[in-house]
């Protein structure tokens, strides 16, 4: 048991190094713009100046992240590594809503 334990921590990670290396599931901000990676060429970005809510839905393991902009579009990422939320928390709590 303990042999497989640190096996599917060495997988886990492995697969998380190259997930960021080659920005899969990422995501960063830039340029006034939220940017989600979905992989080393592939985005999708929402700007700064358009969002209006987000919320914050805790799984094991990882973040369900919903955000919602002003023209009434919302999208969920889920925020494996965290880098979501802190971009969130760092820059726009204003507009953070608070869980049920």
């Amino acid at each position: 048991m303990f042999l497989l334990d640190n096996l599917q921590s060495l997988f886990w990670r492995l697969e998380k190094k190259i997930n960021i290396r080659l920005r899969i599931g990422t995501y960063e901000f830039k340029d006034g713009k939220i940017i989600k990676n979905i992989g080393p060429w592939r985005t999708v970005e929402i700007s700064a100046d358009e969002l209006h809510e987000w919320q914050i839905i805790p799984e094991m393991g990882f973040d369900i992240v919903i955000l919602k902009t002003k023209g009434g579009q919302q999208v969920a990422w889920i925020d494996r590594y965290n880098d979501l939320v802190g971009i969130l928390e760092n820059n726009f709590r204003e507009f953070e809503r608070q869980s049920p």
